[in-house]
């Protein structure tokens, strides 16, 4: 979704109401795509849409398991993707938040794969690796933001990068 934003209008730390885009405020426009709530606030945006080809149906389900459910969350999985017989080209979005244990037995059997949290979904235990990926560039970039952007710790209550 953040890759669609197109410009925001942002309130900083400061006080000052920015535009952010691509052209304007390229660093932190970059930054807001995926760790925004580290820098301001947005009171209005653009965001690309597009039509969807072929008059195909799209559909979005959120389910809500717990541990004891495991069994019934396959169940659904295999079936909503056709049990692997899907092209390639069709995008599943499921969202799943059942408990810590069930993250940890998708992870073990995902191994060697890095756990990675989408933000908005994370439990508030995850690193900021695991929020904001695990490249040292990646990491420094958002550091130097957070310390031109909001120097004195603003917006430090949701999954804040707070070593700056």
């Amino acid at each position: 979704m953040a890759d669609n934003l197109v410009e925001m209008d942002v309130v900083t730390a400061d006080g000052s109401e920015i535009t952010v885009s691509e052209a304007s405020n390229p660093d932190l426009y970059w930054g807001m795509r995926g760790a925004g709530q580290n820098f301001g606030i947005v009171t209005k945006f653009i965001y690309k849409i597009f039509d969807y080809p072929n008059g195909q149906d799209i559909f979005h389900a959120t389910y809500h398991f717990t541990e004891d459910q495991l069994e019934i969350l396959f169940e659904h999985l295999n079936r909503l993707l056709d049990n692997g017989t899907l092209p390639k080209d069709v995008n599943a979005y499921v969202v799943l938040r059942y408990g810590r244990k069930a993250r940890e037995l998708f992870l073990e059997g995902a191994r060697p794969m890095r756990f990675h949290a989408y933000s908005n979904y994370a439990n508030g235990d995850e690193t900021l690796e695991q929020l904001y990926g695990y490249e040292s560039w990646r990491l420094e970039k958002l550091r130097r933001l957070k310390r031109k952007w909001d120097p004195n710790g603003s917006f430090r209550f949701f999954n804040p990068i707070t070593d700056y």
